[in-house]
């Protein structure tokens, strides 16, 4: 489809089927061909003039950009995307630039303006009928709790989360509540929280998400440690290790040295036992 959109010279379409295909790359953890499609995705678009398009595809960049570490480069693009989202009228889009304004804020220590950034999206998301992604944002805020360390407001937020959507109907909501709550399971290790954890891994291998499957990984790595499980714990670390490699593979110098500058990155890899003897990039190759 793309091929033929090029060579007819459907500009609009060549770049609907970027974005279409970056939001596939990312999915898969491909974040390195993610980046390719969405920023000629941008290009075209701006040079156009097409401006719900291009506020869809600044948003899109700003969570790639989110999910890589370049907090800087996210906050610029978000912050421009909240105002295009306003522009054109693009209530839903401003609600999603905000939440991941919020969960920058959250990344750089700023918690008090990232709860408020996720109530302001949460309102919006709520105004405009759209329940699901209302729910999803207290899925993001019971993250920023848990990595504030506050394992009480973390569960609240589940609660609430669980009260309002239908988790059932809801594949890649459930397994990231569920990877949650066994991360908040932490706090009082509780060895049944990895049935669901064993349950939130087959809805991630199912929607072949590389992101849900990484945190997944990463709160079994959590919960088998405070369990005082070694090997299961190795286990779960060469698993998340395996998809943090293949999420850096190709990405540009600066992108690539912002990915493993992420701390809890970095200790999988160092924890993985595979990674240390045969996967693990040398520090030339990991900027």
């Amino acid at each position: 489809a793309l091929a033929r959109a090029e060579e007819a010279r459907d500009m609009e379409r060549v770049a609907t089927i970027r974005l279409n295909l970056g939001v596939f790359h990312v999915q898969r953890g491909e974040y390195a061909r993610c980046l390719e499609h969405l920023e000629q995705s941008l290009r075209l678009f701006e040079a156009m003039g097409a401006r719900k398009h291009l506020a869809t595809a600044r948003c899109n960049h700003g969570y790639v950009q989110l999910k890589l570490g370049l907090l800087e480069q996210a906050r610029r693009t978000l912050r421009q995307a909240v105002d295009e989202t306003r522009e054109v009228g693009r209530r839903s889009g401003e609600a999603l630039a905000l939440l991941l304004l919020a969960l920058v804020d959250a990344r750089q220590g700023h918690g008090e303006r990232a709860r408020h950034g996720i109530e302001n999206a949460r309102r919006i998301y709520l105004e405009v009928g759209q329940q699901r992604d209302a729910g999803d944002a207290l899925l993001d805020l019971a993250q920023v709790e848990l990595e504030l360390g506050q394992p009480g407001p973390a569960r609240e937020a589940l609660d609430r989360a669980a009260e309002e959507l239908d988790l059932d109907a809801l594949p890649d909501l459930a397994a990231r509540e569920l990877a949650l709550r066994a991360r908040l399971a932490v706090w009082q290790p509780d060895a049944s929280a990895m049935e669901g954890l064993d349950r939130a891994l087959d809805l991630a291998r199912s929607l072949d998400s590389a992101d849900l499957k990484w945190e997944c990984h990463a709160a079994a790595l959590d919960l088998a440690r405070s369990l005082g499980l070694a090997d299961l714990a190795a286990e779960h670390a060469n698993a998340a290790a395996k998809i943090q490699l293949g999420m850096a593979r190709g990405l540009p110098p600066e992108a690539k040295a912002a990915f493993w500058q992420d701390s809890r990155r970095q200790e999988i890899r160092d924890m993985s036992a595979d990674q240390v003897t045969t996967m693990r990039p040398s520090p030339a190759a990991a900027i």
